[in-house]
């Protein structure tokens, strides 16, 4: 009885061996192109399905690569499709590891319409895109004429009277006290952020206020000062951004400057609010994969064109050197760096003709350079490791604000002189003087970021898991505040007296994140979910503030579910579904940890 019930066992182990060795899994992979433009497509959507019914998918990632692993041997009926092109369909038999290369052309719907507005992102959170078709349709004058083109945006005249600061996902107000919105978006230029932490540039002791609108303290970038003629596509998230991007509330604008062969091409724009000219340049050397860009701009801008005295002056240039190396074992390398320099003029005068008083002037002028550095790794599709990436960059503005008022008193005052607490004599001032403020400051922002991809198939289920850090550093190398005590700029006020910028402590902030976004194929249906969590701290910060040696968490999570592709004629209807939730946290910058002190001074005696 016992040996027939070995016998049995040894039968059953047979047959499931010999079935397990006839169950074979292959990998399909490949990229997914524009067939025009050879550029990669991400997001798209690859669904296959056996004869026997059974449906395996992906998406495509940032470069348009796909990998789909654990793939029975069989007939399979390949679908790749993306918003905005014809979907393509091909029939294979797996019977080895495949890679195909798919391109995808744009539908005639597409062809017969210029889009001029920016377009919604296909990814798994609310974007918008600008390309460069909708750029040269808008003609710009700076980057802030971009924001015409987002949904409920609203063309105006390109004036350059003040600061032009972005405003994401709620109104904007008049009060300089409530620019959370503007502060808390991040640009990002090339992989490389623009900081504005260490920017204190502004007057403290001008009683006239209307100065205040040149500058952007703690309200983020200044939009005049990019320029778009240099600009490939823009990218600008709205909802809840990856867990890679730190120290933010509002949302994320990705700027991608051209890095391809293009002729000669220049801009001549002028109108009455003032001139613009630009001109650049993109050579490439296939037979060494390496592509140089340069370009150059100036503009001229009036806020009123009968008014010569209130003028903007900016003048941009910049190189950018793309280069690509194909490894060994089909590992790539590829780099990019630039260097890039942008200055601007504030110029108010008043009009010698009409003044009552000798002198009344106020010039504003920046000049910034910056460096950035990307270099990327990328290893072979068929690997779980996919590659890092480190980026570099160094900025250093010089910055300058220059106050001439002549002031004329009508009784006796008194201003005090003195930096430390005590009893002192003040002094009067004279009826007539000039009085003379300047505001230096040279803001430094170093930032380094390196990050990691994995890629992992677990039956259906594709893991694109990245874990980075990032270090920032801001610091102000600045005179700050100069001028003559004994001769204020406003004799009616004296809270406040000269600060180095240079003697303020620098900023230092680390940050940690990882993330992994997930494609779950759902019969004819497709999951995509992102999950991550990114934390953040303050380095170089004295024991009293609370926010010393505190980490701050942001967990964030994005879903989106797509429908099946409905035929209507000769089109397809693709419906998506997406939401999400997550923590936002934006550190306070150099001018809110450090502010001015306060000086309270009272007459003891006057006589």
């Amino acid at each position: 009885m016992s040996r027939k019930v070995i016998y049995i066992i040894l039968s059953y182990l047979l047959f499931f061996t010999t079935w397990c060795s006839a169950q074979s899994f292959y990998k399909f992979s490949g990229q997914i192109l524009d067939a025009q433009e050879k550029e990669p497509l991400p997001f798209a959507t690859i669904r296959m399905k056996s004869d026997e019914g059974k449906f395996y998918g992906s998406t495509s990632d940032e470069n348009g690569r796909f990998n789909i692993t654990h793939i029975e041997s069989g007939h399979y009926h390949i679908t790749v499709s993306y918003i905005g092109y014809e979907k393509q369909e091909r029939s294979i038999d797996l019977t080895n590891n495949m890679s195909l290369i798919f391109s995808l052309k744009p539908s005639s719907t597409a062809l017969r319409e210029v889009v001029v507005t920016a377009s919604e992102s296909k990814g798994i959170t609310s974007a918008s895109k600008i390309d460069r078709t909708a750029m040269e349709h808008l003609q710009p004058t700076s980057f802030s004429d971009l924001l015409a083109l987002l949904p409920g945006g609203k063309t105006s005249d390109p004036k350059m009277n003040g600061a032009k600061n972005i405003t994401l996902r709620e109104v904007g107000t008049s009060s300089s006290n409530y620019n959370t919105s503007s502060l808390g978006t991040k640009f990002i230029i090339d992989g490389a952020p623009i900081s504005t932490d260490a920017n204190m540039q502004r007057l403290l002791t001008d009683p006239n206020t209307t100065f205040d609108a040149y500058n952007a303290v703690n309200a983020g970038v200044d939009m005049r000062n990019i320029s778009t003629d240099n600009i490939e596509s823009v990218e600008i998230i709205r909802g809840i951004p990856s867990v890679e991007y730190n120290d933010l509330t509002s949302g994320v604008v990705i700027i991608k400057q051209k890095q391809k062969a293009t002729p000669v091409e220049a801009r001549i724009k002028a109108d009455q609010y003032g001139k613009l000219f630009s001109i650049g340049k993109g050579v490439e050397w296939k037979d060494q994969r390496t592509v140089l860009s340069a370009d150059a701009g100036f503009l001229d801008s009036y806020n009123d064109p009968r008014d010569r005295l209130n003028n903007f002056k900016r003048i941009n240039a910049s190189v950018r050197l793309n280069k690509k190396w194909l490894l060994g074992n089909e590992h790539r390398l590829n780099w990019t760096a630039g260097i890039s320099y942008s200055g601007n003029i504030d110029n108010v005068k008043t009009d010698p003709d009409i003044q009552t008083q000798q002198e009344d002037n106020y010039k504003s002028s920046y000049h910034s350079g910056r460096w950035n550095s990307s270099l990327n790794w990328i290893a072979p599709q068929d690997k779980a490791f996919k590659g890092v990436t480190l980026d570099l960059s160094a900025n250093m503005s010089w910055d300058k604000i220059e106050r001439s008022k002549f002031i004329q008193l009508d009784r006796d005052r008194t201003v005090p002189t003195h930096m430390e607490e005590g009893e002192y004599d003040a002094e009067i001032l004279p009826y007539k003087y000039t009085a003379h403020v300047t505001v230096d400051g040279r803001p430094l922002n170093l930032y380094a970021k390196v990050k990691t991809k994995f890629e992992l198939q677990t039956w259906n289920v594709t893991h694109r898991i990245q874990v980075g850090a990032s270090w920032t550093y801001a610091k102000n190398l600045g005179d700050g505040q100069v001028y003559d005590l004994s001769r204020p700029l406003n004799p009616g006020s004296s809270y406040t007296r000269p600060r180095k910028y240079s003697d303020i402590p620098a900023s230092e902030q680390i940050a940690l994140f990882v993330e992994d976004q997930i494609g779950i194929p759902i019969g004819k249906h497709h999951l995509e979910v992102q999950a991550g969590i990114g934390s953040s701290m303050l380095l170089n910060l004295n024991s009293r503030y609370a926010l010393s040696g505190k980490p701050y968490f942001d967990p964030r999570i994005n879903a989106q579910w797509s429908f099946p592709a409905i035929g209507i004629g000769n089109n397809d209807l693709n419906i998506n579904v997406s939401g999400g939730f997550g923590w936002l946290t934006k550190t306070p910058t150099l001018a809110q940890l450090y502010p001015n002190k306060l000086y309270m001074d009272f007459v003891q005696l006057n006589y």
